[in-house]
């Protein structure tokens, strides 16, 4: 009875062993490999911190005509005397009687084409200042930026059209009337004659003509890129805070690939992830984001909101080939002057392009470069595109946004802790903890518990591995009565099953890891039957004084006779040699890192 007890035994440890594993495996949470869309709000936390404003400045150097008492052609005035004598066939000695007719006549034609009697004596140059609004976005923590070419290096010669239209129409305008009104007082002081209307009328008309003629556009001086950090600030948008920015490369205006990258000092950037653009299908939700510049800087609202990004949704309309050579995309999200350079993103956060240009006028169609071109400029300037997760702050970010929007406050609440030690007073990441604090204040907070579910887990292990063993030693059992009935008299049981089962109770003998803190110090350690819990909590069986270990960070068990280690759920995860886990079977010589503390799993003892 003995020996069939210990074959029944042996399959139940079998079992145990079998059962365990898989219902681990399947029991840890799953990736899954097409992420679901995130919400709209979520989008909008994750593009806040990492979306600038743009401004460039333009100079312009504008050149005014003067004309004083000999701007005057004096032959021009004789030639217009001597057709009003010929015309009306007066003689020399009859000019004093018709004098006032001559002079009103000269007067008259001198009115009707004042360019052809004056010409300025010298200039005087003014300055006008053109400040261009667009929206930027950081790709790597380091400080590098995306944007338009067109918003870095204007186009000087739409520069002065605009210029023309919006500034010289109106200063031509002043300086044909203050004109007008000094001319004809002139004339009435000199010759007694007093314009009409109509008079008055066609003088300012031709006031207006001549210095048109005259002022124009000398010279354009775009000074560097300022980038103004509202939204890692806070406050209102202040010229005199922003960042100067370098052009690391560019492109040209639309219908060029207008993509420019711009380098600012500092580190510890949030940033956005470039897409696949490729990917993206007609349909596909899109979103906008940036400054639009009818709103941004506008009177109506407070300085502290005219800077407030706007998130607008769509979708992708189209694609489109340019004569350049390369596809531009049609989307039908609202975008508008200023939102240019801003990130267009899919509904994973991800950046799939950038706004650039609109066609029509009343209700304009707009286009944006896709990422691909974007990672062209990118790899000529060999920048490294920027990944997410390789960034512990903007890692720690996304996780706390996500957090904040499942309820799990008390879980966003020490990553948020950690992004204010590495970038103190961000807006968002203040608001975020505000939420968060406001949501476990009121009791409606839903993090879960990591204990829990590995609870749930072994719980529901345990039974089915009770059901199975006992059915497996059931079996055992009635196969041994079978061999006992018809075995010889003298029959010798088989050698190998008088052999106990491994036992783990030996492991404390066998398994050792080798752990260096933070400080540098190295020690041993040894993993007991029951398994070894880390965390910066002192009733852990291997507490570590690591700020960026949380309190339960992790265990290490003992199943198989191998190493396993779980996450409970950590702020900054696990990594083993490198790569984040949520359970990883150990090798000999993995590393873990849990913080700033490195763990290596030893040979085990024989």
């Amino acid at each position: 009875m003995r020996l069939r007890s210990r074959e029944g035994f042996t399959h139940t440890l079998k079992a145990l062993g079998l059962l365990s594993l898989l219902t681990l495996c399947q029991c840890e949470p799953q990736r899954h490999t097409t992420p679901e869309p995130l919400p709209p709000r979520v989008i909008s936390n994750y593009a806040r911190p990492a979306t600038v404003l743009i401004v460039t400045e333009s100079e312009a150097r504008v050149r005014i005509p003067v004309f004083t008492e000999n701007s005057l052609d004096r032959e021009r005035v004789v030639n217009s005397a001597l057709k009003f004598i010929e015309t009306t066939g007066i003689s020399l000695y009859e000019i004093e009687y018709y004098q006032q007719h001559l002079v009103r006549y000269v007067i008259g034609d001198m009115i009707s084409n004042l360019t052809e009697y004056l010409k300025p004596t010298r200039y005087t140059t003014k300055s006008y200042q053109v400040v261009h609004i667009g929206t930027g976005f950081f790709v790597s923590s380091d400080g590098y930026l995306i944007t338009n070419a067109h918003m870095v290096a204007p186009d000087h010669e739409r520069l002065k059209l605009w210029i023309t239209v919006n500034y010289l129409d109106k200063e031509i305008e002043t300086l044909a009337d203050e004109f007008a009104t000094l001319f004809s007082t002139s004339i009435s002081l000199g010759t007694g004659l007093t314009l009409t209307e109509q008079g008055l009328e066609t003088l300012r008309e031709q006031s207006r003509l001549l210095y048109a003629q005259y002022v124009t556009v000398e010279s354009i001086d775009t000074q560097k890129p300022k980038v103004l950090l509202t939204q890692l600030t806070g406050g209102a948008p202040q010229l005199e805070n922003a960042l100067t920015a370098e052009v690391v490369t560019k492109g040209e205006p639309a219908p060029g690939k207008d993509v420019a990258v711009l380098k600012v000092d500092g580190a510890n950037y949030f940033f956005l992830e470039l897409g696949d653009s490729a990917q993206a299908q007609q349909g596909d939700t899109l979103f906008a984001y940036g400054y639009p510049g009818d709103v941004t800087f506008a009177k109506e609202f407070t300085p502290a909101s005219q800077a407030e990004p706007t998130l607008t949704q769509g979708a992708l309309s189209g694609r489109r080939m340019l004569k350049e050579g390369w596809e531009s995309i049609q989307i039908d999200a609202t975008i508008k002057p200023g939102n240019s350079g801003g990130p267009i993103l899919n509904t994973r956060g991800e950046v799939i392009g950038i706004a650039a240009f609109t066609i029509g006028a009343e209700q304009p169609t707009p286009f944006i470069v896709p990422a691909s071109i974007v990672r062209e400029f990118l790899g000529r300037a060999n920048v490294p595109v920027g990944e997410v997760n390789a960034s512990t702050l903007n890692r720690l970010y996304r996780e706390a946004v996500l957090d904040v929007e499942r309820s799990h406050y008390k879980a966003a609440m020490p990553k948020l802790e950690q992004i204010e030690a590495i970038r103190p007073n961000v807006p968002a990441v203040q608001k975020l903890r505000e939420t968060a604090q406001l949501g476990i204040l009121e009791g409606r907070d839903r993090t879960p518990n990591p204990y829990l579910y590995y609870a749930i887990a072994s719980g529901g292990a345990i039974v089915l591995l009770l059901i199975v063993g006992g059915a497996l030693a059931a079996r055992s059992r009635r196969k041994a009565r079978a061999s006992a009935h018809h075995a010889p008299p003298h029959a010798t049981p088989d050698p190998h099953l008088t052999h106990a089962p491994t036992v783990l109770a030996d492991a404390p003998t066998r398994f050792r890891l080798t752990v260096k803190t933070v400080t540098g110090e190295s020690f041993e350690c040894a993993v007991p039957p029951q398994g070894l819990s880390i965390g910066r909590a002192s009733d852990n069986d291997l507490a570590l004084d690591d700020r960026l270990v949380s309190r339960y960070h992790a265990r290490i068990a003992i199943e198989n006779d191998q190493l396993v280690l779980y996450d409970l759920n950590s702020t900054n995860g696990s990594y083993v040699n490198g790569a984040r886990v949520d359970r990883c079977a150990l090798q000999i010589g993995d590393h873990i890192q849990l913080g700033s503390t490195t763990i290596t799993v030893q040979p085990p003892s024989a």
